[in-house]
């Protein structure tokens, strides 16, 4: 009798019990979509992950981290506009955040924007101070010389120059 029912409760337990990966609740849809992304990101599935993405942003357009990770896709398939307009974004939500600014500049220095690129690393600048470097370098490809020898001054008064800094 007791083999019985010990049989029968392990056939509810084996039988009854519903596959975990059958089960997407909409708690997990996001974090789902967004591993996704990530995952397909990784193996330069750049479409995939920009649509996982999107997914996401539908849920939460708020949310800064996936305006970033959407512009680096679009960074990636060299689709400019896209990839500016959503670090744009994502900098406007979170303006505090280094690497939003820094898609940003990926951005322009890829495009060879350097007159946008100059504002961005100047707020780099607030987060790494080597970043002065790449301004001198902004302001000698837009012929503000004026500028970039002062900058220069500044950084020789406060370290020592590289071999670059030196040239200019």
């Amino acid at each position: 009798m007791y083999k019985i029912i010990a049989f029968l409760f392990l056939f509810q337990i084996s039988f009854g019990q519903i596959n975990p990966e059958e089960v997407e609740t909409a708690e997990n849809e996001f974090e789902t979509n967004f591993f996704d992304a990530l995952k397909e990101k990784a193996i330069e599935n750049y479409d995939k992950a920009i649509i996982s993405l999107q997914k996401c942003l539908q849920k939460e357009p708020l949310n800064p981290e996936i305006h970033y990770q959407l512009g680096v896709n679009y960074l990636a398939q060299k689709n400019y506009i896209e990839a500016e307009n959503a670090f744009q974004k994502a900098v406007d939500l979170e303006p505090k955040q280094r690497w939003y600014w820094n898609g940003l500049y990926d951005v322009y220095y890829q495009t060879k924007d350097f007159q946008k690129s100059i504002p961005v690393v100047q707020k780099l600048i607030e987060f790494d101070p080597n970043m002065r470097e790449d301004l001198v370098s902004l302001y000698m490809n837009t012929n503000q010389k004026e500028k970039a020898l002062a900058l220069l001054k500044e950084m020789q008064a406060s370290s020592h120059l590289t071999s670059t800094m030196e040239f200019y």
